[in-house]
């Protein structure tokens, strides 16, 4: 029985082993969004760009419920980490600009909300303020007619 399961040498190999399946679609698939959050916390969500590609819109919504949510201590409210939804639309967007579009459609629109207010700013070109200046010279920008975008540092 030992003999039928491969021997891999360095740490990676299984993992690689595991993403080459065939059947790794229906596996992720079958997964529940518990049992799929703890897969990807064990990998490393850098690492999990192929597993998260074929996971479902269901099971992604269960993921990003555990994984960017978290509380201080037990008892106290939990509070959003737009750090780690930046981390997650990073490795999303290894599967393409497309891929990312077509999950973000299909994700809550009230976490995508939330997510995006905390790292992105938008202001009008117009609007007077010492820190605009400090915004636009410190983050990545765009113009859009009357209105800039500034992608915020978390």
């Amino acid at each position: 029985m030992a003999s039928l399961i491969p021997k891999f040498k360095k740490s990676g190999e299984l993992l690689n082993h595991i993403l080459d399946l065939a059947e790794l679609p229906a596996i992720i698939q079958s997964l529940d969004a518990s049992i799929l959050t703890k897969l990807i916390r064990h990998v490393g969500l850098e690492d999990s760009a192929q597993i998260i590609s074929v996971a479902t819109a269901e099971q992604l919504k269960g993921v990003l419920d555990q994984d960017l949510w978290h509380s201080e201590s037990p008892g106290q409210d939990e509070i959003f980490d737009a750090e780690r939804f930046s981390q997650w639309l990073e490795i999303m967007m290894e599967n393409g600009p497309p891929f990312v579009i077509r999950k973000l459609i299909e994700m809550d629109e009230n976490l995508v909300t939330l997510g995006l207010c905390r790292l992105v700013l938008v202001v009008g070109i117009n609007d007077p303020g010492p820190q605009l200046g400090k915004v636009l010279d410190s983050s990545l920008n765009q113009e859009f007619g009357n209105y800039v975008t500034a992608v915020q540092n978390t």
